[in-house]
């Protein structure tokens, strides 16, 4: 997996780290729901 995360808007590193964060977040989340069983 890729994520390209563009931070330059990011007014602080504590911003920057955030937007990483909640990026990862949404990745893993859809990941996990990707490989989960389907319902019959």
């Amino acid at each position: 997996m890729v994520v390209e995360i563009t931070t330059r808007r990011a007014r602080s590193a504590q911003e920057r780290e955030d937007d990483l964060a909640e990026s990862l977040a949404f990745a893993r989340l859809n990941l996990a729901a990707a490989g989960a069983p389907s319902r019959p």
